[in-house]
């Protein structure tokens, strides 16, 4: 396995000559991955008498860097520190990007390297399917010179390990280190480092371009389970010809840092690969009109109520969480009830909150939403769980109600309802697997409560 990124906090990418219309000078560039994944470059010119590169108002390069197998992606301008500009032997200034690639882009390739951070998700596996038993293995404090013993997992240690087929010939093995499952595991680790080696097989050849793409859907699918954004950071494509210059894509991606990752429905039972399997539909879905956009939004809704404020004081409010919920499952009523079952738009109009989930529920096959609870009010007599999120979800937006939402009353309902909508999604992408019920003190249900011959064949 590769550990040159496992929890480094930089690299160095360039450091070589460079060009920028007339100007000449050296390009520095580095990708900061620690606190967060960043890329910044600082460009110098040979002597003070040649002039920087010229740039528009908004700080974008009139003329990209020329460089030997290297490319900057819109590289943008940071104003230039004058002190620090007037003690360097030329001229100097500094800026971002989102991607660098180096080497040769037009080689094309069978087999990929790649590197994943904060992949909690091979942590919260680890009791499954998806890790390998280790050797004890010991780390030498740099304070101390002294040996320490890794944390243990019932006796043994494990490094988190994949190996799975994708579908249309695409096969990924995944491997998280003991010190990264280790760091993944410590409440008190912030930021993001790189955790994840993996590897990349296809039968046909695609280029670096593509295969940085396939990947970022394959985290993406992923960070469903993670409970935090995650991305392929790096992607190397492996030499084969050391007579070519084969390509590296570094992206600085937005990901979710470790303290804000959130258990999910993933459980330590569970198998990753159970997900993969459904890396197909998930293609498909993310092609068609109305998952396109709206998938990331309902992911956010989701990490939104799942993920916690941070390690410091003060937690998220109750009303936080019910307003992301009731977003995602009006999403996801819109999106399945008209989009996909085609109920007409006139007849979704009529229907509540309330209606909207029952429906949503019975179109996936839970019809038993769960226990009643005492509403203490002759009116009603005691209600499921959808009649009081919908209660919760208008004293949310519209704080009317004289009602007094206990911490525990919140908990147990919104608990419900995130699990709707993990049930929903995984019923849509056609997950066969067994999953965390949060209805039930977060048990290990082995296979799903939804049907999945309710969904339509052709996705």
């Amino acid at each position: 396995m590769n550990r040159d990124f496992i929890l480094k906090d930089k690299l160095t990418i360039y450091d070589n000559r460079a060009k920028s219309g007339d100007s000449l000078g050296r390009l520095s560039v580095t990708y900061d991955i620690y606190p967060a994944p960043a890329i910044f470059w600082e460009f110098e010119t040979e002597s003070r008498a040649i002039d920087l590169p010229k740039y528009d108002e908004k700080g974008n390069l009139i003329s990209p860097f020329e460089c030997v197998y290297f490319n900057l992606l819109d590289p943008f301008l940071y104003p230039t520190d004058e002190l620090e500009a007037h003690l360097s032997l030329g001229r100097r200034m500094t800026g971002s990007t989102t991607r660098a690639i180096i080497g040769d882009q037009t080689v094309t390739g069978k087999s990929f390297t790649f590197f994943l951070p904060n992949a909690k998700f091979q942590e919260a596996g680890i009791l499954g399917k998806n890790f390998v038993v280790k050797e004890i293995i010991y780390k030498k404090s740099k304070e101390t010179e002294e040996s320490e013993e890794l944390e243990e997992f019932g006796g043994n240690f494990r490094e988190g390990f994949l190996e799975a087929s994708i579908g249309n010939g695409v096969t990924l093995k995944m491997q998280t280190p003991i010190e990264s499952i280790d760091w993944l595991r410590k409440r008190r680790s912030i930021g993001t480092y790189i955790t994840t080696h993996g590897e990349l097989f296809v039968d046909n050849d695609i280029s670096i371009n593509d295969a940085a793409d396939l990947l970022d859907d394959v985290a993406f699918l992923l960070s469903f389970a993670n409970g935090g954004s995650i991305a392929p950071l790096v992607v190397k494509m492996d030499q084969s010809n050391f007579d070519m210059e084969y390509p590296t894509v570094y992206t600085s991606f937005a990901i979710d840092p470790i303290e804000h990752i959130a258990g999910t429905w993933l459980d330590k039972q569970s198998d990753i690969d159970d997900l993969l399997k459904c890396f197909p539909s998930f293609q498909k879905m993310l092609q068609s009109d109305h998952w396109k956009d709206n998938y990331w939004l309902i992911l956010m809704w989701y990490f939104q109520a799942i993920q916690p404020s941070g390690i410091q004081i003060k937690g998220k409010p109750w009303p936080v969480v019910a307003n992301a919920l009731g977003a995602a499952l009006e999403k996801l009523a819109s999106i399945i009830l008209v989009d996909e079952q085609k109920i007409s738009k006139t007849q979704f109009k009529k229907l509540t909150l309330e209606d909207e989930i029952r429906e949503l529920l019975r179109a996936i096959g839970i019809n038993n939403i769960g226990p009643k609870y005492d509403t203490h009010d002759p009116e009603h007599g005691a209600q499921d769980a959808v009649w009081w999120f919908k209660e919760l979800r208008n004293d949310a937006t519209h704080p009317k109600s004289n009602r007094k939402w206990t911490g525990e009353e919140a908990n147990i309902i919104l608990d419900n309802a995130i699990q709707w909508v993990e049930e929903i999604l995984l019923w849509r992408l056609g997950y066969k697997g067994g999953y965390s019920d949060r209805s039930r003190n977060n048990k290990f249900i082995p296979s799903p409560r939804y049907k999945i011959e309710l969904r339509d064949a052709s996705w």
